[in-house]
């Protein structure tokens, strides 16, 4: 109470590259800093035959309580819906898992169902002490590193739309599972609940919706 607080926001997006989004956000005040970053791949549009295939969702959550504890919440999260897309997305997250050693940080606890119902199984949930900074750091790093190459190579076939009829931009390939993904993020209460205690909840909702998790048609 009565201490400052910081938030700075920065967000990019761009309607003609593989990404669509991508929002960085800080609070920063007495003994609590708070980081996220949200990175959305851009769904492929209604008849655009394009030769790649939509990337998995960099999502990651750090929240430091002083200077000794800190909460760490990160995945590539799927977007693909067919098994085949969908298993080369879970093994280029279970391969960042082994290959970073974040499995041996102590867990944070099982995570809520409105992210677990979004988020990848292997998704890292671990609270870590100021010894474990340094191995973060460098699982974060090689986590953006997987995210950057997967939009970059495509990697994936894509997968062709599996409904009858017109495509539409709401059923893109890609779509269905990043508008679940935001729509499960703005439904949670926590983060709204912070932010309206320290701006309002007007003002708190607004930038969650238009900010932290905009939907793609705000996007388009």
């Amino acid at each position: 109470k009565d201490t400052p607080v910081r938030l700075v926001s920065r967000a990019y997006r761009s309607p003609s590259s593989r990404l669509a989004y991508a929002r960085f956000a800080t609070l920063r005040g007495g003994a609590l800093d708070v980081g996220n970053a949200l990175c959305l791949p851009r769904p492929r549009r209604p008849g655009e035959d394009a030769p790649w295939a939509v990337a998995p969702i960099f999502g990651v959550d750090l929240v430091a309580f002083g200077r000794d504890t800190a909460l760490v919440v990160a995945d590539l999260s799927p977007t693909c819906e067919g098994s085949r897309g969908r298993a080369a997305q879970l093994e280029a997250m279970a391969r960042w898992r082994d290959t970073s050693e974040v499995g041996t940080l102590p867990p944070a606890g099982p995570l809520p169902a409105w992210a677990a119902c979004c988020l990848s199984p292997h998704a890292l949930s671990a609270r870590v002490g100021a010894a474990e900074l340094t191995k973060i750091r460098v699982a974060l790093a090689r986590l953006g590193d997987t995210f950057v190459r997967l939009v970059q190579d495509g990697g994936l076939e894509p997968e062709p739309h599996r409904g009858a009829g017109p495509v539409s931009a709401g059923d893109a390939p890609g779509a269905r599972m990043i508008d679940q993904y935001l729509c499960a993020h703005r439904m949670d209460e926590t983060s709204l609940g912070l932010l309206s205690h320290v701006f309002g909840k007007d003002w708190a909702t607004a930038y969650r919706d238009q900010v932290l998790f905009p939907t793609l048609k705000e996007l388009a």
